[in-house]
């Protein structure tokens, strides 16, 4: 497993039955997501799963709050840019040869002869939910705040951009409500202070979200909203 002790984005943990455990926990973040660092190290492991002699392996997240997000928002901005500057002839040539790496790997773990299980405890959106159903076998607990693919709600608000919500959040638990009842999380309470401009605990509740509409979950939420502030 030399090759595996080398992995950041991953690690890898063997159980005494001979069953691999890889970890998906990138450090310094809050929420896993497919950075270009994390798409190599799956390729990395791909390769080595292909001639090892682990029974099986369990993929399954280090963080709390999802198993994987989906892509870097940072990085994506990025190759947009390379692939626009590209001739326009050039353009899916490029597109494809930098986001076909991922696409690769999850075919290499599909077909390297070891069985593999996805342990989902939180949201597995876009690649994420790639990588689970690239698998053989995925499992899910039995939770409200576990979702494959995006919350409707979160869909009927922001369309085209509901991934990009939840992506870019790096607050503790960005997919849980920002109480019980609402059906607004904590990314989009984050989201309207770095995205759309809000100062104020009032521009988050009462202007953004429109939850201050109804005092009492006005009073519920306040506090929520305050703590996200504090950290801009």
């Amino acid at each position: 497993m030399d090759e595996l002790g080398k992995l950041q984005q991953f690690r890898a943990e063997r159980s005494e039955n001979n069953v691999l455990h890889l970890v998906f926990d990138m450090p310094g973040r809050p929420m896993n997501v497919f950075s270009n660092a994390a798409i190599a190290e799956l390729a990395v492991f791909s390769r080595w799963l292909r001639d090892s002699d682990v029974k099986g392996v369990v993929i399954r997240s280090g963080k709390p709050s999802a198993f994987c997000a989906g892509a870097d928002l940072g990085e994506l901005g990025l190759a947009y840019d390379m692939i626009m500057a590209a001739p326009a002839g050039m353009r899916g040539r490029v597109a494809f040869d930098h986001f076909f790496p991922l696409s690769q790997a999850l075919r290499a773990i599909e077909t390297a002869g070891k069985p593999v299980a996805v342990a989902i405890a939180g949201l597995a959106l876009g690649g994420g939910g790639e990588l689970a159903l690239a698998a053989h076998h995925r499992v899910m607990v039995d939770d409200p705040k576990v979702a494959f693919g995006l919350p409707e709600s979160l869909v009927l608000r922001y369309g085209t951009e509901a991934a990009n919500v939840i992506a870019a959040a790096r607050c503790e638990r960005p997919a849980d409500p920002v109480a019980d009842g609402i059906d607004v999380t904590r990314a989009e309470f984050e989201y309207a202070i770095t995205h759309e401009g809000a100062l104020t605990t009032g521009d988050i509740v009462d202007r953004r979200t429109r939850i201050g509409l109804v005092a009492a979950d006005r009073d519920r939420v306040t506090g929520v909203a305050d703590e996200l502030l504090s950290q801009k």
